[in-house]
């Protein structure tokens, strides 16, 4: 699913504003990043990294990869505010939220999804519902 937005990840060049911070307006960018230590795998810019990574098969999906990536909440505040927009129509280029649930959709192709999704997945199917209680018609 990730070879699809394979021009997107590439459109990237880290310019750092969806990771940007505004102590003047006290505009935060990225709510994971302001709840982290700041690390680049916090923010949409490391996180299209690790998506080339994966895509150039220098990165293998695993455990702590995986942690990384369900951490974004898919607000799509990144995008938002991504210099990266075409100056005709003025659309953006790159859509940061479709990248990272390209990813996700990857790693549950993989059977490789955080276990507290397992459990609710495994829930559903057994119980049509997140509690654990039988199915009511």
């Amino acid at each position: 699913m990730l070879e699809k937005y394979r021009s997107d990840i590439y459109a990237c060049h880290r310019c750092g504003l969806c990771r940007a911070k505004y102590s003047d307006e006290v505009r935060y960018v990225c709510p994971i990043r302001e709840h982290t230590g700041g690390f680049e795998y916090s923010f949409a810019r490391g996180r299209i990294q690790i998506a080339k990574g994966i895509l150039e098969n220098r990165l293998p999906y695993s455990g702590s990869l995986v942690d990384v990536i369900y951490k974004c909440l898919l607000c799509g505040n990144c995008r938002e505010l991504c210099g990266k927009k075409d100056p005709v129509t003025g659309t953006w280029i790159i859509d940061h939220t479709a990248i990272f649930k390209a990813i996700r959709e990857d790693i549950v192709s993989l059977g490789l999804m955080p276990h507290v999704h397992k459990k609710i997945d495994s829930s559903i199917k057994k119980h049509y519902e997140l509690y654990k209680e039988p199915h009511v018609n």
